[in-house]
């Protein structure tokens, strides 16, 4: 699957390792590392990682607070409805398996209306789509306080899950942006390493598809382009996301 990605995105994007394939824009001195699947298989060159406690400081943006996940859900398994110009997704969310990712995502992001207006910013056929991260107008939305990695929690990042998106070389980077698998994507998920700075951590698989997986199906066949250099694999006709609410 992967190989078809890079057969798919032909030409660099950012500055990162010439194995790496960047979902997501350039990111600057004032921002977090761009999230984005590698390919790479080895240990990356060691580089400073946020630090995380049970109160994690506010990282980005600094006009703003993060909520603190309190590490206890009333509802382990909340419903999720994404509304988008393409019809309607709905997601159980696994809470029990994946509880600091699920309340980052529901209490700094969908509580917030974070995720309203923004779009799906990268689209691979046979691959994944992802969105959380721009707006309609191509602009980087800034997310809150990385989170811990919980790659490792027994889910698989199946045809139909939803996972978090991260930097490759930063394993506890995740924040806002996220991806739905279209297919199965095994190389995508946790490999145990002694190393856990290098690229075999996985991707956090922490809820999936219960309605509407022809709606992502849909999503995944848009024609899309790489005319925005911040943004390989953009769907020509904007794929929107009007709002991301808790339905039960």
């Amino acid at each position: 699957m992967l190989s078809r990605l890079l057969a798919h995105l032909s030409r660099p994007v950012c500055l990162l390792l010439t194995t790496t394939i960047l979902l997501v824009g350039c990111s600057s001195e004032d921002k977090p590392p761009a999230a984005s699947i590698t390919t790479d298989t080895e240990a990356t060159e060691a580089a400073v990682t946020p630090t995380f406690d049970d109160e994690p400081i506010q990282l980005i943006p600094q006009s703003s607070t993060a909520i603190s996940p309190a590490h206890t859900l009333a509802d382990p398994f909340p419903i999720v409805l994404i509304k988008t110009n393409k019809g309607d997704i709905k997601l159980k969310l696994n809470g029990e398996k994946s509880p600091r990712t699920v309340e980052n995502f529901m209490q700094n992001y969908v509580d917030r209306g974070f995720y309203s207006d923004t779009i799906f910013h990268y689209v691979a056929k046979d691959f994944m789509i992802t969105g959380g991260g721009y707006n309609q107008a191509g602009e980087y939305q800034e997310p809150m306080t990385p989170i811990r990695n919980e790659s490792n929690n027994g889910l698989l990042n199946k045809r139909g899950t939803i996972a978090m998106m991260r930097h490759p070389d930063y394993v506890d980077s995740a924040s806002s942006q996220f991806f739905i698998n279209l297919v199965d994507n095994p190389s995508l998920d946790y490999v145990a390493s002694e190393d856990e700075t290098n690229n075999t951590s996985g991707y956090c698989v922490f809820g999936e598809v219960i309605e509407g997986m022809d709606v992502v199906d849909a999503i995944g066949n848009v024609p899309v382009s790489d005319n925005n250099q911040n943004l390989p694999s953009t769907p020509v006709e904007a794929v929107i996301v009007t709002s991301v609410e808790q339905v039960k």
